[in-house]
């Protein structure tokens, strides 16, 4: 609790041996908050926070150190005029008769790099080395200390996709080991992509918690502003396919163009997109072969579930709209469900198996 504010009320989750657990809210959710009680950084007012079933009681950071848990900020906390064996071994520099021991330090810490797979120069002062690199030198700072519980704070915020995959595979590999992974992060791909639970804080409070996330129902919107909202102006048809699945066609940090292209191919040919090439600019499509590529953007998703199309036939001649209904249709009877938004009562009365109308932002019949 904060002079007139309460910054945490009643949140409560656990975490599995090897699992990753993640933490997301809206800024002053409570999640920085709930961060700084685990590391030992602030105190709770009340509750208490279990390892292993035994009620721990942290009055500094260093005691959370010295209980295995580590958390990585999203603000680097690292010595600039220090190299990056120096600051991985602050508060543990090996040492014969009162001297810092040089080649062991960078023995152990090098052999601590190479088993996570993180490629730095030990040598380096840190402040020649990118944000990037910093940020992987700070999560170096748990694989150090051999912690049981790793809190992550944004951890990608400042990292290249290749820097992400190795980032992810550590985490990975930490996981196998029976380490527990806590994963604060705004980005929702990562975070089903790394983690087998989620808690989402609002306002200080538990507003959802997903015991797992195997099968949480992915759910893909389709913007009433076609021009605006959707489409990629000056960009082309393949590339506005695949910009919001492009991270499936990377793996550390390379692009797969053949995947891409494969990609794309695949649903101008599934949703009959009229184009001389995928490399046409999709300004130059017709309104209703825009609209198929968005659709088809959104269906290189993997594991959507839930399609909402808001006035998806807006601006479209009638051939184009029965094409978008056939395919809405089928995408139906494949299993995914579909909502449509439309203000022309005909187009809801002769596709939708179910109407709500609203009034006033109620429910006013069905």
């Amino acid at each position: 609790t904060y002079p007139g504010v309460k910054a945490l009320s009643d949140v409560s989750f656990g975490v599995d041996k090897g699992a990753a657990h993640g933490l997301m809210g809206e800024n002053g959710a409570g999640k920085s908050t709930l961060i700084k009680i685990l590391s030992g950084d602030q105190h709770a007012d009340q509750g208490e926070i279990r390892i292993d079933g035994r009620v721990q009681a942290y009055t500094s950071t260093r005691d959370a150190f010295d209980n295995g848990v580590i958390v990585i900020h999203q603000e680097l906390q690292l010595v600039p005029e220090l190299t990056v064996a120096e600051n991985l071994s602050l508060g543990r520099f090996p040492a014969n008769a009162g001297i810092i021991a040089g080649r062991r330090m960078l023995d152990d810490v090098g052999a601590k790099l190479k088993s996570a797979g993180i490629d730095i120069d030990m040598r380096r002062k840190v402040k020649t080395l990118s944000i990037g690199e910093r940020q992987m030198v700070e999560i170096a700072k748990a694989v150090m200390l051999d912690a049981r519980v790793i809190a992550l704070d944004e951890p990608t915020s400042s990292l290249s996709s290749r820097e992400s995959e190795i980032l992810f595979a550590l985490i990975n590999r930490l996981r196998s080991e029976g380490k527990v992974i806590i994963y604060v992060s705004h980005r929702l791909d990562e975070v089903f992509r790394l983690c087998d639970s989620l808690t989402v804080l609002r306002d200080g409070k538990l507003a959802a918690h997903h015991a797992s996330l195997k099968g949480v129902t992915r759910i893909v919107l389709c913007s009433e502003d076609r021009k605006h909202d959707g489409i990629i102006q000056g960009r082309s048809v393949e590339e506005n396919i695949n910009i919001s699945s492009r991270r499936h066609h990377t793996r550390f940090g390379v692009l797969n163009r053949a995947s891409e292209i494969a990609t794309a191919e695949t649903f101008i040919k599934k949703l009959k997109v009229r184009t001389p090439s995928r490399k046409q600019d999709i300004i130059n499509l017709s309104g209703g072969n825009q609209q198929k590529v968005i659709l088809g953007r959104w269906l290189s998703e993997q594991g959507v579930r839930v399609l909402i199309v808001d006035e998806p036939t807006r601006g479209i001649d009638v051939g184009a709209k029965s094409e978008i209904y056939e395919l809405l249709y089928q995408l139906a009877q494949d299993g995914m469900a579909i909502v449509v938004v439309s203000s022309e009562l005909p187009e809801v009365m002769g596709i939708c198996d179910r109407i709500l109308v609203m009034c006033g932002g109620r429910v006013s019949a069905e």
